[in-house]
């Protein structure tokens, strides 16, 4: 069995959205043991910096999901559009996916970049202990913040205005004008009538196809959906102006919960809904693939090759007529 391209795809976007999810739980572990520590002390520059890192890499797997999910049903849209073109079978191929994969995550690094310089680590001075805390020496401890960079309030803040345009743009809205467009498509292949013949029976391939294309049409739809929310929101911010009303940031964390909700409702649904993205995840690990079988005992139905049958009828004998009538 082939593993195709969209399965590739499927399983970056089950990984980006697997980080995306981690990363407040992190956070929230991270407030957690500061809360729980007597004396805590201030995160060193090494933490803060890793920190960054790890934020700027979660935004970067968001939008990249995003981008996969809409590169998802695009293959599929271009593999019914150039089926019987040989210059697009490359399209369905493993690496093809894994190309995809990895040119968006490069376009998504770009992106990210401006938001891990939108802060910069300035120096307060010596910690000072918390009552009770005295004994801690504080003579090589400093404690640091993070600041505004001067990237970002240059002209009075045109940078940062142009990362949440073109963040806003690339991630939200530029998904919403495609998916109509695909959705609209894959439903129209679904609902193509089904020419077999009386008497012939379902070929089990087209039967495979049908899935998955129902399956790519309903991430797409769900997709699509939340895009749209996350759309609303950033024109709001865009005209009402950002952090203005609670409202809006009431119903980004709406939306985080509706994404994470979703994220993990995929990997369930792929899971059961096709055999194929099982077996590229046991590929994955090394497993071998579950091929089901219609009996008890495999039968090899495979006709025998060209070189054997002329090797048989060189050693049988040429059969009688009257043994030729009777067959």
């Amino acid at each position: 069995m082939r593993t195709a391209s969209i399965y590739v795809l499927l399983i970056g976007v089950c990984l980006s959205e697997l980080y995306s999810m981690i990363i407040p739980l992190k956070l929230k572990f991270e407030q957690f043991w500061v809360t729980w520590q007597k004396c805590p002390v201030p995160p060193s520059v090494l933490q803060i910096y890793f920190n960054r890192i790890v934020i700027s890499t979660a935004d970067n797997t968001t939008r990249l999901s995003t981008w996969l999910c809409v590169l998802f049903a695009l293959v599929r849209v271009t593999v019914f559009q150039k089926m019987s073109d040989n210059r697009f079978q490359m399209i369905s191929a493993p690496g093809f996916g894994w190309i995809l994969c990895f040119m968006s995550f490069v376009g998504s690094f770009v992106i990210s970049l401006s938001f891990y310089f939108k802060d910069q680590i300035e120096e307060v001075g010596l910690w000072t202990p918390q009552p009770g805390c005295e004994s801690l020496s504080t003579s090589e401890i400093y404690q640091y913040k993070l600041v505004p960079s001067d990237l970002y309030t240059f002209g009075n803040g045109i940078f940062a205005f142009l990362f949440f345009l073109s963040n806003g743009f690339f991630s939200h809205l530029l998904p919403c004008i495609l998916y109509p467009l695909l959705i609209a498509f894959l439903l129209k292949e679904i609902r193509k009538p089904k020419r077999i013949q009386s008497g012939s029976t379902i070929n089990p391939h087209q039967k495979r196809n049908q899935k998955t294309t129902i399956l790519v049409t309903v991430v797409s739809v769900f997709e699509f959906l939340i895009q749209m929310g996350f759309s609303t929101i950033f024109v709001l911010e865009l005209v009402l102006g950002r952090d203005t009303l609670d409202s809006l940031k009431f119903a980004k964390i709406g939306m985080r919960w509706v994404f994470a909700f979703n994220s993990s409702i995929r990997c369930f649904l792929c899971v059961a809904f096709s055999c194929r993205y099982r077996n590229t995840i046991r590929r994955m690990f090394g497993f071998r693939d579950r091929t089901p079988l219609t009996g008890s005992h495999k039968t090899n139905s495979a006709r025998p090759s060209p070189s054997l049958q002329r090797s048989a009828s060189s050693i049988l004998p040429p059969c009688s007529p009257k043994a030729e009538s009777s067959l």
